[in-house]
């Protein structure tokens, strides 16, 4: 399975319900139907040579950019969406292999989780290889806000999971978002808690991910893991689920070069290729790169 953050998904439609003006054909990007379009395309070549069963993601504003990603992918995914209270405008939405996934019926198989600010958390709970399992998907406050605000966001997560656990100690779950902060940041481990080995509260197979010094995105020519996943001690035991291995998902027409300068000064020589940089357009699919997981029986 994997996670994506697709980098303002938006439609070229103004929203009555929040100020999307940028992305109109008439607004600062000139976001008009070709570059959506081509926007489209690009993230669906990456989703269907990741080939991943299950593929959560995050900065899509609505159901019908979804279901437009969903149309020019060439494999047949069936999707999960639904509406945030965020200021933005953006949702989480899940892609999944009807095959292999098989959502529960009912008010509480999929439900938006309360998460200490506007954009809640995506709680979807199904059947995976014979297994019952909670996918949660979320995008955490960007680190630009405060520090209290992120330190409530996380905080509650692990409620979230907590409340799982409280219900079945022995239960399924895998979180998956673009976190905003490494696995191994103060800040995760003082409110998520450890998320280093599989007898901690949490544990993110991620973690040699960063130790090998490879990130899912770039900012001032350093590589951060700011999307990742965790999972419920149950899988991270392997006595559910087991985890067979994981990573970032990137290939180089994914990535644009860094000039020779900036190279020399910051020692990377690309980044991954936006949709805009520095206000010009770029014609790339995400400033993400994707991340995945293997699960296994």
């Amino acid at each position: 399975m994997a996670f994506w953050n697709v980098e303002n998904l938006f439609d070229t439609i103004p929203s009555p319900f929040y100020d999307d003006r940028e992305w109109t054909p008439r607004g600062a990007n000139k976001w008009d139907t070709e570059r959506y379009h081509a926007k489209i395309e690009s993230l669906a070549r990456v989703i269907d040579e990741l080939g991943a069963d299950i593929v959560g993601l995050a900065e899509v504003e609505n159901e019908a950019v979804v279901r437009d990603l969903v149309r020019a992918l060439g494999t047949d995914y069936n999707y999960i969406h639904r509406t945030s209270g965020d200021s933005r405008g953006i949702d989480l939405a899940l892609l999944y292999k009807g095959d292999r996934f098989f959502p529960d019926e009912g008010p509480r198989a999929v439900r938006l989780i309360p998460s200490g600010m506007g954009r809640e958390f995506l709680s979807v709970r199904g059947e995976l290889l014979g297994e019952r399992i909670e996918l949660v998907v979320c995008h955490l406050a960007s680190r630009i806000n405060p520090t209290a605000l992120r330190r409530r966001n996380m905080e509650a997560l692990r409620r979230a999971l907590e409340t799982a656990l409280k219900v079945d100690p022995a239960a399924a779950v895998i979180v998956m978002g673009d976190m905003n902060a490494t696995p191994t940041e103060r800040l995760v481990k003082k409110t998520i808690g450890p998320v280093a080995s599989p007898w901690d509260f949490v544990y993110s197979p991620h973690i040699e991910t960063v130790r090998g010094g490879r990130g899912s995105y770039n900012y001032r020519g350093r590589w951060y893991l700011y999307d990742w996943m965790m999972t419920s001690p149950a899988i991270a035991r392997g006595a559910l689920l087991r985890i067979g291995g994981a990573g970032v998902y990137a290939r180089k027409y994914m990535t644009e070069p860094i000039s020779a300068s900036a190279r020399s000064a910051i020692g990377v020589p690309t980044r991954p290729r936006r949709t805009f940089y520095g206000g010009e357009y770029e014609d790339g699919a995400s400033d993400h790169f994707p991340v995945w997981i293997e699960v296994a029986k």
